[in-house]
């Protein structure tokens, strides 16, 4: 079963009455791990609202998951990262968009996107369509996305090479800061993870997707920095709900 799948399948146990039938085969494009989180995300928050297309809007709202998107909206204090979730929001909430977001056939300027993406990667001789492609075929196609990553400016090349965030070293014990990791747990259900990070963390659904799927294709994931008291309280709260679904799910705390 595809990860896509077994994503799909998660989703309907914890929203079985909004499950939809995929209009995208994300198994059939060359994605990066980066990538396919952002793309995987988008669709399921799709059909969260009953939608069978992520339009652009909702895919830049899922890249707004991605720290080195979120790292690169702070060094611009002019264009806020909430400002800019409340305005792909807005968008979605259109009935053009709302109609695109439902309809059968496949959305136009998805396929735009896609297209462009796949020719950014050719162009680079490159073998996965990177976030940097997908956001340049973001910024390339009509829509508010595309009207709101114009000012930024973004260098889109900063995001066509992945790295896996290393592993923080261990926090000492007088550190005032830390910063709280999950760890790939293979027997754990993906709707179990995701719980024990929103609930335990008090972090909003999409982050907790976001941060279960980077988990699973990297083995690990920052969930966040924390002052040390704040931190110890969220992993006993997350503790307690892995506890209460019988998940093992592992955590580490390393230098802030």
């Amino acid at each position: 079963m595809s990860f896509l799948q077994r994503a799909a399948q998660a989703l309907s146990r914890v929203f079985p009455k909004h499950v939809r039938v995929l209009s995208l085969d994300l198994e059939a494009y060359p994605l990066a791990t980066d990538t396919q989180v952002v793309m995987t995300l988008a669709q399921q928050d799709a059909l969260v609202y009953g939608h069978l297309n992520a339009t652009p809007e909702r895919t830049l709202l899922a890249a707004l998951e991605n720290d080195l998107l979120v790292q690169k909206l702070a060094e611009r204090p002019a264009f806020g990262l909430e400002p800019m979730r409340e305005a792909l929001l807005l968008a979605l909430a259109r009935p053009d968009v709302v109609a695109e977001a439902r309809a059968k056939e496949p959305s136009p300027r998805n396929a735009h996107v896609l297209a462009h993406a796949l020719e950014r990667m050719r162009r680079h001789l490159r073998s996965t369509i990177t976030l940097g492609d997908l956001l340049a075929a973001i910024a390339s196609t009509e829509g508010e996305a595309s009207r709101l990553l114009a000012p930024l400016s973004l260098d889109f090349a900063a995001f066509d090479s992945k790295l896996v965030e290393p592993l923080a070293p261990a926090a000492a014990a007088d550190d005032a800061r830390v910063s709280v990791w999950v760890l790939d747990d293979t027997t754990s259900r993906m709707d179990d993870v995701m719980r024990i990070l929103e609930q335990g963390f008090r972090i909003p659904v999409r982050r907790a997707w976001h941060v279960m799927m980077t988990t699973h294709h990297e083995g690990q994931a920052r969930v966040g920095t924390y002052p040390r008291a704040e931190a110890e309280a969220h992993l006993a709260r997350a503790k307690s709900h892995a506890d209460a679904r019988k998940t093992p799910l592992r955590f580490h705390v390393g230098k802030a």
